[in-house]
């Protein structure tokens, strides 16, 4: 008889568990229902920021010679996952460590690996090689040597040559995609697209907001506020805060 009782006291338990689970779930807001840059950025990632330790390192993916930096949470800050920043034309992985704490420090005090790339073929690109001919292998390769799993990809402006393919590609193995005022996304089927996806402008955009983007069914578009092109050089804090929420919504704490 007690045997039985205890059964039943674990179903009764186990189905509470998941009615809860299952309210909370659809008590939680759409990521496009968010206003992204409402709630402020929290004061411990700016302080915590300045601590994490960024390091240069190369690494071969396709026979090519990348640069890199990378940081982690410093302190015991927990591991919530990994970001791989890459950059525009006119910039390099240099422009996402720029400031203290710099995007690079502020991404890492939110929970994340954080590795900024140089990518072939661009202008302040440290990287020795040429530009590869099969970019969305290149990337794959990259990201595995990295070690980097379940990726966040911050893709500015020319970078989405590289990641716009890449993340239609390989949508398995990414958490979210942050395209920031990026190339090259037509001629993707979007409407398909399952990864959740935070669209950046600056304001100086305007006129050049992609509509193909904006089809991602689960996303969210930003756009930030007295800020160029490329909004996070001018306003990192309005970017971070946008960016942080983001990680929040796909990383519940």
């Amino acid at each position: 008889m007690g045997y039985f009782v205890d059964v039943v006291a674990l179903c009764v338990f186990v189905f509470w568990c998941e009615a809860k689970m299952e309210r909370a779930s659809s008590e939680r807001p759409k990521l496009n229902e968010l206003n992204l840059l409402k709630k402020p950025l929290n004061l411990y990632i700016t302080t915590n920021g300045v601590h994490a330790e960024v390091h240069d390192g190369v690494v071969n993916a396709e026979g090519i010679q990348v640069q890199y930096l990378e940081t982690k949470p410093p302190f015991l800050i927990k591991h919530r996952g990994d970001v791989l920043y890459l950059h525009g034309a006119s910039f390099s992985s240099r422009t996402w460590n720029e400031g203290r704490p710099s995007i690079l420090q502020m991404s890492a005090a939110a929970g994340y690996r954080t590795v900024a790339i140089d990518l072939p073929g661009f202008s302040q690109s440290q990287t020795v090689g040429r530009e590869p001919g099969d970019k969305v292998k290149f990337l794959h390769s990259l990201i595995r040597t990295l070690g980097l799993i379940k990726t966040i990809i911050v893709s500015p402006s020319a970078s989405g040559a590289y990641s716009m393919p890449f993340v239609v590609e390989h949508q398995n193995e990414l958490s979210g995609f942050v395209p920031v005022g990026a190339c090259c996304s037509n001629n993707f089927n979007w409407e398909n697209f399952k990864v959740p996806a935070l669209i950046v402008y600056g304001s100086a955009d305007g006129p050049y907001i992609s509509s193909q983007l904006r089809k991602i069914p689960e996303s969210n578009l930003v756009i930030i506020p007295d800020a160029p092109h490329a909004a996070y050089t001018k306003k990192p804090i309005e970017f971070m805060t946008a960016l942080v929420n983001f990680m929040d919504y796909i990383h519940p704490r």
